[in-house]
């Protein structure tokens, strides 16, 4: 296993950087914000297209190094400091476009979704593994999530690159994600925390099928028609539904099941979350 502490794996082809760049939705009115900016060969090509870009480096090195070489370039602003700390914009319309460190992967991202105002659109260069798990690809391999974040976002990849292209070669595959947030989203402000505890509710179980999972919320005839209306085998597990039919499921969820079946969901996500903290605790005391 290849494991990286804050170091990165620069891409080191202008002309690659360039197409990349150019391939993406970034035009002359948008601000960046590019994190992990390194020695600076993405944060040029954003430069020569973006109104902005506000290069963000935690290596105190590394960031004089780039205020030097950027000292007559007006539209590039460096922070030196940890992207986990830096305050996104509220209000103002912002993308993202970064080769991530991929050891921050999950809180990064994390970071950038949950955000009181997430970016417009995103681009981030990061482990395959990492992406599909957002993504939940290939073709209908959904993730606990991937289904937390798509009803406010379309997930893509969109490229899959070389070892060669980076130095240090890394010893994983990293692709190129698209995060786009949409203009509508698919679940309503007010049903918000409702879905998100119905999909950690079925994931947290564990159980062999999806009918089983939730068998305390939807009955038997319920849960058969939702199968035929929806198009899903009765026996099937979790990873096998789609996210439309997910969906499908949950507005049934809002409409057709009782109050004293919707509460059993209640409080999913919020009891996961405290479960990972303990989990997360103990394992740094162990460690101390």
């Amino acid at each position: 296993m290849f494991r990286l502490s804050h170091s990165q794996n620069y891409l080191h082809d202008k002309c690659l950087v360039r197409y990349l760049v150019k391939q993406s939705s970034i035009a002359d009115e948008d601000l960046v914000i590019e994190i992990g900016s390194g020695k600076g060969i993405l944060t040029e090509s954003l430069a020569e297209r973006a109104k902005h870009v506000h290069a963000i480096e935690k290596d105190r090195t590394l960031s004089e190094c780039l205020r030097d070489a950027f000292s007559r370039t007006p539209n590039i602003t460096v922070h030196s400091v940890d992207f986990l700390t830096y305050r996104l914009p509220v209000k103002q319309p912002y993308k993202i476009f970064s080769n991530i460190p991929f050891a921050i992967t999950a809180d990064l991202i994390r970071k950038i979704l949950t955000g009181e105002n997430p970016p417009v659109d995103t681009y981030l260069i990061m482990q395959r593994e990492a992406a599909e798990k957002f993504a939940g690809q290939p073709l209908n391999s959904e993730t606990m999530t991937s289904l937390l974040y798509k009803p406010w976002f379309r997930f893509n990849l969109l490229r899959t690159f070389k070892p060669t292209d980076f130095i240090p070669v890394p010893k994983v595959t990293a692709v190129l994600l698209r995060i786009e947030k949409r203009s509508s989203p698919l679940i309503r402000a007010e049903q918000t925390s409702l879905y998100k505890d119905f999909i950690t509710y079925g994931f947290s179980r564990k159980q062999v099928s999806l009918k089983k999972d939730y068998e305390q919320v939807f009955g038997h005839f319920q849960f058969t028609r939702l199968a035929q209306d929806l198009s899903f085998s009765s026996r099937a597990k979790l990873t096998d539904v789609t996210f439309a039919q997910w969906l499908g499921m949950f507005d049934y969820f809002t409409t057709g099941v009782s109050e004293e079946r919707k509460r059993k969901v209640v409080g999913a996500l919020k009891k996961l979350q405290q479960e990972q903290q303990g989990l997360n605790k103990s394992h740094r005391n162990r460690g101390s």
